[in-house]
């Protein structure tokens, strides 16, 4: 059982359950483009670029967990999908790299977070106890 802590209530979750959200949101997001690899990871970049002001490339190390060959990586596919521009910084500091999100990136996110409550729908009745 996973504990999840709520309100200063302590409330158990069989982690089978966990399982099969995090299933079912991988899946919503790995439907909108069966050819992406990373299909959570392109999720959170296009979330974060889609955030009023600019995303630097050391934030989106942070919100990934990747390193920052990894981010680069990722950055460059995306921005090759046209899902992404980014720019170099100016002075003091053109090492900093911005990234936008594109109107088709913005089209393509939009598809991704709509498709999750259509999945998690589908989990509903296994998820409820028994009586409910």
């Amino acid at each position: 059982m996973g504990e999840v802590t709520e309100s200063g209530k302590r409330v158990f979750v069989p982690l089978d359950r966990v399982r099969m959200v995090g299933v079912a949101i991988y899946s919503a997001l790995a439907d909108v483009d069966p050819d992406d690899p990373t299909p959570s990871l392109t999720t959170v970049v296009l979330a974060c670029a889609a955030q009023p002001g600019n995303v630097r490339s050391g934030e989106l190390i942070e919100h990934t967990d990747l390193s920052p060959s990894g981010v680069s990586q990722l950055l460059a596919r995306l921005e090759s999908a046209k899902l992404i521009g980014r720019r170099t910084g100016r002075p003091p500091d053109r090492r900093a790299v911005t990234v936008d999100l594109t109107a088709h990136g913005r089209r393509q996110l939009e598809t991704r977070l709509s498709r999750i409550p259509e999945h998690l729908a589908r989990l509903r009745p296994g998820l409820q106890e028994p009586g409910e």
